[in-house]
């Protein structure tokens, strides 16, 4: 397994599934639907449970380096599929510094997360 556990691959392929079915889908992201946007991914259950999205003493929490990981992916197939079309990303890189911006300031804490996103 070239020095990956199997829980490693597993999580690669799924997060290849998640790119794969939203490559084209942060292109025409803006800013202003940051908190929409990221909620209609967040209604995606592969993201979900790729963000190890849980509950402890009441509070809900997302994995800090997963979320770091999907934004990076999303960024890169993202900027592809614009620069292959020859359309600006200036928007696109605006929108996912600020929700790496707001992940951090939450805490990793799902409700904070959002309420940064507003």
């Amino acid at each position: 397994t070239a020095g990956l556990a199997v829980e490693q691959i597993e999580g690669r392929i799924f997060l290849i599934k998640i790119i794969c079915r939203y490559q084209h889908h942060m292109t025409e992201a803006k800013i202003d639907d940051s908190r929409q946007l990221f909620r209609s991914l967040l209604d995606d259950g592969q993201i979900h449970n790729f963000l190890g999205i849980n509950s402890f003493d009441g509070i809900i929490w997302f994995n800090q380096e997963s979320f770091d990981e999907l934004i990076q992916w999303l960024t890169v197939i993202a900027f592809v599929d614009l620069t292959s079309a020859n359309r600006p990303s200036d928007g696109l890189l605006k929108l996912l510094r600020h929700w790496q911006t707001a992940a951090k300031k939450s805490e990793y804490q799902l409700e904070k997360l959002l309420e940064e996103l507003e």
